[in-house]
């Protein structure tokens, strides 16, 4: 389903509460709809991060990973050598992808 159509049969499952006048349905319709959002979107942030774990430990790690490949690809070699300016830029995503081995 689209993301603008979400909100639709949520919303159709608490106007049909409204109509019966229940207002205790209501209310426990809302919490239900409200609880199952936060679920859904706690949900897809854990699978987004098993989908990906490495772009996730930063969000720099896709760029520095760039410049690292580019390097690498320019020298012929696996050796390479970070200019100052490129590793302060990069300095939190490489520590970070040194600390996760």
């Amino acid at each position: 389903m689209s993301d603008k159509f979400k909100w639709s049969l949520p919303l159709a499952r608490i106007g049909v509460s409204l109509m019966t006048g229940n207002v205790l349905n209501v209310t426990i319709q809302l919490v239900s709809e409200i609880r199952a959002g936060l679920d859904s979107n706690s949900i897809a942030s854990r699978i987004e991060k098993l989908e990906d774990p490495i772009a996730n430990i930063h969000p720099d790690v896709l760029d520095v990973s760039s410049v690292i490949y580019i390097a690498m690809c320019n020298k012929h070699s696996t050796l390479i050598e970070l200019t100052p300016r490129v590793f302060d830029k990069y300095r939190r995503a490489l520590l970070m992808l040194e600390k996760m081995g």
